[in-house]
């Protein structure tokens, strides 16, 4: 049978840390050794996940979760690692399922699909988060197929939320690793790096990735200096690699710059208006006047759900007076991080976003 390690990267996931693990020692015909990497919590999120049969590495602070995946890559011993996050889970057939593929394509990462569900469990909508014709069998990804298609303008679902199945042997003997310096989106650049090795990637359609959308506070948003990073990234690998990119996806690049740059003022002014600060606020739109746009979207975002939450008022505890609800869960709208108790600290926003788009919807 074969063995794999479930990397699952924690930063104050105590709430949710035991289903997660519990998911990923309950897959079938697959041998499960789950690797929990805490991220610097001050909850009992170690307590937790020894109690409940995973091995523990505890860091000292909190460096974001492409450092915390980096020493599970580090420390793996199998041949296989499964990226999970700590405030998801696993169908129990998921892993045998991507392994099965991995050995009738020889691929060196499978992507595997995604469902999505609310913090009661609840399917949001009942399909697979990528969807449409082209996905319904497994397929193979070059990079410049999944650079395009990540950013599909009909919003299929971005391939960069989708959790990896990585061969480590293929990472060490490319130097593979997360970037370290990105608190967002770090998991799109990960498949980049693979893709540009020139990995043979695979797509698998079955939605066997349970991952779960929480709601949040309009105070929790992403930290826009979190946001330059990515921007620098990006920039960084299309001049690495722009002989091997094409046309479209050096415009997806650029387009994807200014979205990232427009969402970044959009950050500053949204956090001035909460502290009070209207001439910060006016001085960002002033310096971005493109992101009111999106600054009024987030807005609407955030009334439509107040107005929802009142409706369940009776049923529900009411919320305090002038607090605004918007669906959570620790990225932003062109970022990505987890939350749960969340992954990590400096990542929670609007949504949770791995891909560097739109967070799922």
């Amino acid at each position: 049978m074969v063995t794999v390690t479930v990397a699952i990267a924690a930063w104050n996931s105590s709430t949710t840390i035991a289903e997660c693990i519990r998911s990923a020692l309950d897959q079938i015909d697959v041998t499960s050794q789950v690797l929990v990497v805490d991220d610097g919590s001050f909850d009992n999120t170690v307590e937790i996940a020894e109690k409940c049969g995973a091995r523990v590495i505890r860091l000292s602070d909190n460096g974001g979760p492409g450092r915390a995946r980096n020493v599970a890559l580090d420390t793996a011993s199998t041949d296989w690692l499964a990226v999970l996050d700590s405030d998801d889970q696993m169908e129990p057939w998921r892993l045998r399922d991507m392994l099965k593929i991995a050995q009738e394509h020889d691929a060196d990462v499978v992507l595997g699909n995604l469902s999505r569900v609310d913090e009661d469990g609840r399917p949001i909508d009942g399909l697979p988060f990528v969807n449409g014709p082209d996905y319904e069998e497994p397929i193979p990804l070059d990079l410049d197929t999944y650079i395009v298609r990540n950013h599909d303008p009909h919003r299929r679902g971005a391939l960069g939320y989708l959790k990896p199945l990585l061969r480590v042997d293929f990472c060490n003997k490319n130097g593979i690793r997360y970037p370290t310096e990105t608190y967002n989106g770090e998991d799109y650049h990960l498949m980049l790096s693979c893709l540009a090795a020139d990995a043979r990637v695979i797509f698998s359609p079955a939605p066997d990735y349970i991952y779960t959308s929480r709601r949040g506070s309009i105070s929790h948003r992403v930290d826009p200096s979190h946001i330059e990073p990515l921007i620098q990234a990006d920039r960084a690998f299309v001049a690495q690699h722009a002989s091997r990119l094409s046309n479209l996806a050096r415009k997806v690049f650029a387009d994807r710059q200014v979205m990232l740059d427009r969402t970044r003022y959009t950050e500053i002014v949204l956090q001035s208006l909460k502290r009070g600060d209207l001439r910060a606020a006016v001085s960002a739109l002033a310096q971005r006047p493109s992101a009111i746009g999106m600054i009024g979207a987030k807005f609407l975002e955030a009334g439509s759900k107040r107005l929802l939450s009142k409706g369940c008022a009776n049923r529900r505890t009411p919320r305090p007076s002038g607090e605004f609800t918007i669906t959570q869960r620790g990225g932003g709208s062109l970022l990505k991080g987890s939350s749960g108790g969340g992954t990590h600290s400096s990542s929670t926003s609007t949504e949770r976003d791995d891909s560097g788009t739109s967070a799922p919807r």
